[in-house]
């Protein structure tokens, strides 16, 4: 068994160099979180299988076989704790007593989070591979630009942009295919719109329904662990804390989820149907080892839950902003001098500030850092009217777009790429580099500039 978790991690650990369709957010639960699972699981389960996970004191007439009879029979029964300070019960009862009902399924326990951990991936790997586009494909080739000689990167870039393109047209031959086919349904009911808007941004939701199951595993495995450890799991860490900050360094983990001294009941049968009950003391060793984990497990899952929880607004916004998006274009196409651009004129005093152009684009391309440097120029006092070309401008002056290419641009940014485009291009950026990306795009606006 050890081996075959052994086997799983590297398996698990080598997946992040043939897997890059995800983010960072994405491999922190399906790699990183699996592997310590797994590594949890190795330590437990060696405790378990080769040391003694549970001694029991015995009355002294015991033998050896007696013993470890009763240290056996203790161990795949439910054993229960009862603090020193009160009396032992002689019928425990569940209502009563605090029970102890999952020590020995915690190997299966933390496998099954990893488990839990895993699936979102597959489910967006299964979906993504149905979406048309070969993610994968795309980003193992885009790493790879950055070794290659000069023809060659430009000839990759070209292929990695034809494959885009051919990728986009073909879906927007699909698009229109099934709007016909909408148009012509009498009854369009809820399930023929979802069905449309599935077909129509298939990439885009089924890499925001997979951020949702990240999500809700997040959340999900905290209540799931109550389930399991009792109903208030979710506040053992800072209990933990509040004992650490109290000064209680001693017992900081002492808890009766993890009793290390419990009690265990159990009857022996004699000839002639004598039964003779039997209540022993036992000591867990194998809990020292699960208080830890578990105190680890708890803080991870937090942690865990609250990048997840960030990772998805994050691209909410990056995909349903279109500031945020146009201004990552725009970027890119400003670095490869793909767009025609010209100066702003601006006073000296910081009082006027006039464009050429008050538009939308205006807004985007004049970031703060650009208005910082625009205040500190040292500049004449009457208003600069020189326009220089786009190899000549002054990087520190604000930049618009004049009225043909904002045309150009919006159309190239929502019917040419569309959202699907635009979450390809974001991953392929998270997993390799801003140039890589910035000439992918360039390469892509070529594309369709010609084909106008």
């Amino acid at each position: 068994m050890t081996y075959l978790l052994f086997d799983a991690a590297a398996k698990v650990t080598q997946s992040h160099d043939v897997t890059c369709d995800d983010d960072f957010y994405d491999r922190l639960s399906r790699r990183y979180s699996v592997i310590l699972l797994i590594i949890f699981t190795i330590l437990v389960s060696t405790k378990q299988y080769v040391g003694e996970p549970i001694a029991c004191f015995c009355p002294a007439h015991f033998t050896g076989t007696h013993v470890e009879y009763a240290n056996n029979v203790c161990w795949i029964s439910n054993t229960y704790f009862v603090p020193f300070e009160r009396v032992l019960p002689k019928y425990p009862q569940p209502e009563t007593e605090h029970y102890i009902y999952f020590y020995q399924y915690v190997p299966f326990i933390l496998m099954g989070q990893a488990l839990l951990f895993y699936f979102p991936s597959l489910v967006w790997s299964s979906l993504n591979s149905q979406s048309g586009y070969d993610i994968g494909m795309l980003v193992m080739q885009s790493r790879h630009i950055d070794t290659f000689t000069s023809d060659n990167r430009e000839k990759s870039i070209r292929y990695l942009a034809k494959y885009i393109d051919r990728t986009l047209e073909y879906h927007k031959q699909k698009h229109l295919e099934y709007i016909e086919r909408f148009k012509n349904l009498k009854l369009k009911n809820l399930i023929t719109l979802i069905t449309f808007l599935l077909l129509n941004n298939h990439l885009l939701i089924s890499f925001l329904f997979s951020k949702i199951l990240y999500l809700c595993n997040a959340f999900g495995q905290l209540y799931l662990l109550n389930f399991f450890l009792g109903n208030d799991y979710h506040m053992y860490g800072f209990r933990v804390l509040k004992n650490l900050f109290i000064g209680n360094n001693e017992n900081w983990t002492v808890t009766p989820r993890f009793p290390r001294i419990t009690w265990c009941n159990f009857a022996v049968r004699n000839m002639a149907d004598n039964i003779h009950e039997y209540t022993v003391q036992c000591s867990l060793p194998i809990n020292l080892f699960n208080e830890k984990i578990f105190l680890a497990v708890w803080f991870w899952l937090y942690f865990t839950t609250f990048c997840t929880l960030f990772g998805f607004l994050y691209w909410i916004c990056s995909l349903f902003y279109p500031k945020l998006y146009e201004n990552h274009l725009l970027k890119y196409l400003r670095s490869m001098k793909r767009i025609n651009l010209h100066h702003v004129h601006m006073y000296t005093n910081g009082e006027n500030l006039t464009n050429h152009n008050n538009n939308h684009f205006s807004k985007i391309l004049t970031s703060n850092n650009d208005l910082e440097r625009i205040w500190k120029m040292k500049l004449s006092s009457h208003l600069k009217t020189k326009t220089t070309s786009n190899d000549e401008q002054d990087p520190s002056s604000a930049i618009t777009l004049i009225n043909d290419d904002e045309t150009f641009f919006t159309n190239f940014t929502m019917k040419y790429l569309g959202r699907d485009g635009i979450l390809l291009l974001y991953i392929i950026n998270k997993n390799s580099n801003e140039v890589i990306t910035g000439e992918l795009v360039s390469a892509l606006w070529d594309l369709y500039k010609a084909r106008k």
